[in-house]
């Protein structure tokens, strides 16, 4: 072993050297936030012309903001039904909420209940079709309203689509 360092101080000297490059990088960084924080200005439109404040009091203004107190509340409550009912639990109901499928805001576009058949699928889209298509409705809303049909009804029909494969697999 070349100069008496063995594979051991050779790594404590790695992760020291690690260690005090993380410290200075750490300690410049916090110097150089410290500054934008108390010293820096944005611009912004304000009615017009145009207004010049502080980062900090912007940064103060977002943290006391009703959504970011919401926030906290929110993930205060996740916490409690995470601690008292696992995170599993949290995760199924998570996942069934962001509607991955989109099959329950299709229901709701469609003005149908969850579990309606395909052919009260079928006959409440042809309803709206009828009603909301844009050669018999000449309101501007009426084209994205027809769009928003269709989108739904292909999206019903491919989420059935795909549990009927399911189900005939499972055979």
């Amino acid at each position: 072993v070349p100069f008496g360092l063995t594979p051991e101080t050779e790594k404590r000297r790695c992760w020291t050297s690690l260690f005090k490059h993380f410290l200075k990088g750490s300690f410049f960084l916090v110097l150089v936030l410290s500054f934008i924080y108390h010293n820096a200005t944005i611009t912004i439109e304000v009615n017009g012309h145009d207004e010049t404040r502080k980062v900090k009091d912007q940064i103060i203004h977002i943290w006391r903001s009703p959504a970011v107190q919401e926030f906290f509340t929110v993930m205060g409550q996740v916490w409690v039904h995470v601690q008292h009912h696992g995170f599993q639990s949290f995760w199924d109901e998570l996942v069934k909420n962001m509607d991955l499928d989109g099959e329950e805001h299709a229901y709701k576009v469609l003005g149908l209940e969850k579990g309606a058949t395909d052919r009260e699928i079928k006959r409440k889209y042809r309803s709206l079709a009828r009603k909301y298509h844009p050669d018999k409705c000449f309101e501007p809303e009426c084209e994205g309203i027809f769009r928003e049909i269709q989108e739904a009804y292909e999206n019903l029909k491919n989420v059935r689509s795909r549990e009927s494969r399911r189900s005939h697999d499972d055979l």
